[in-house]
């Protein structure tokens, strides 16, 4: 993922010159139109800036963006540069298993704006985010892909062999074959990619983030997981025994299983949902209870101890962006606060180790 890409939003407005026109990120000043990849929430908005350019078309909830996700979606952007056409990704928000409530503790594997970027530097030209509410989900299959070629430039559409559309996910590839063909329309139709044994899936990627295995995750993501979040205060304890933490509150991502992991620390801008100058910092992460601390509730927190001389900054009410690396050890009660702090020592030392030829220390 590139630093310095520039994603412009749009929320259905009524006009380019309502649109934003001046984005700095990473030293890069971004002109009126000199972005990357243009995100939109309707179809009406992304005709009024895209134009009459035709369109190849990406379509799924791309849930981590992992390297299935990743064939297709390359596929769509190097077949619409050969044909002088615009790529587009359309995906869902809320995810279609949220909205219908079939998991209660689903949650995504991205935010929306990690996933942005990582579509963003896979050098797609448009991402279209569709409400999935009532309407849309009373929609029929075809009345669905009507939606997304209303406005006449849809040229080409790529699925996966499993997805389904429509009311009652009636719509499958078989359908999305003969819709096309109808309307002289193109349908690509993208074979699952296999790591090791195992198909490339949403589902397995978060079963190894659950159980912590973060670096299994990072070969089907292509990449190391990200999470997203703001930094709140805690109760302050790691700074009286001499490794201060930024408590890490995130509500709309899955958060790996309770321990201790070797990552990085990035601050982040909301602004132009891209990271800010080279601020990436080597840490140890804990995700769990704190079950040596007395009068520590039973809730999981997000803690990052960035290593010296970085570790002691204000980052209150900042986003951060933690990345993990590796995972460390489980977590622990310890019998009092001198062998935690001597736990946490090692900790870093391990951690440094499994660092040091990804960010300076």
């Amino acid at each position: 993922m590139t630093n310095s890409s520039a994603i412009a939003i749009h929320r259905s407005v009524p006009s380019v010159e309502d649109a934003p026109l001046n984005i700095k990120v990473s030293g890069l000043t971004t002109h009126k139109w000199q972005f990357l990849m243009h995100v939109f929430n309707s179809i009406e908005s992304l005709t009024k800036v895209i134009g009459a350019k035709a369109l190849n078309m990406a379509l799924g909830n791309f849930d981590g963006v992992h390297l299935g996700h990743q064939r297709l979606i390359k596929g769509v952007v190097e077949s619409a540069k050969r044909q002088n056409r615009q790529s587009v990704v359309v995906t869902f928000d809320p995810h279609p298993l949220q909205y219908f409530g079939k998991s209660e503790d689903f949650k995504k594997i991205d935010s929306p704006t990690i996933r942005r970027s990582v579509l963003a530097s896979l050098g797609v030209d448009a991402l279209l985010e569709l409400k999935f509410d009532e309407r849309l989900a009373r929609l029929s299959a075809e009345d669905f892909l009507n939606l997304l070629a209303a406005n006449g430039l849809l040229r080409q559409i790529s699925v996966g062999v499993d997805f389904r559309f429509g009311k009652g996910r009636l719509g499958d590839v078989h359908y999305l074959r003969q819709f096309c063909e109808e309307n002289g329309m193109e349908a690509i139709i993208v074979d699952p990619v296999h790591v090791g044994n195992l198909v490339a899936s949403s589902s397995q990627v978060r079963t190894w983030l659950r159980q912590g295995d973060v670096e299994s995750a990072a070969t089907m993501l292509g990449r190391s997981f990200m999470l997203r979040g703001i930094v709140v205060h805690g109760q302050k304890v790691g700074r009286t025994i001499g490794f201060p933490t930024a408590n890490i509150s995130c509500t709309d991502q899955l958060i790996p299983g309770a321990g201790v992991y070797a990552g990085t620390l990035k601050v982040v801008s909301e602004v132009s949902s891209q990271l800010l100058g080279d601020n990436e910092f080597a840490c140890v992460i804990n995700i769990g209870s704190r079950p040596t601390l007395a009068g520590s509730k039973k809730e999981t927190t997000i803690e990052a101890h960035v290593f010296a001389p970085h570790g002691d900054f204000d980052l209150y009410e900042q986003t951060a962006e933690l990345k993990f690396i590796s995972r460390l050890r489980d977590e622990k009660k310890f019998a009092d606060l001198e062998a935690l702090k001597r736990q946490i020592s090692i900790d870093i030392e391990t951690a440094k180790k499994k660092l040091k030829d990804l960010v300076s220390l």
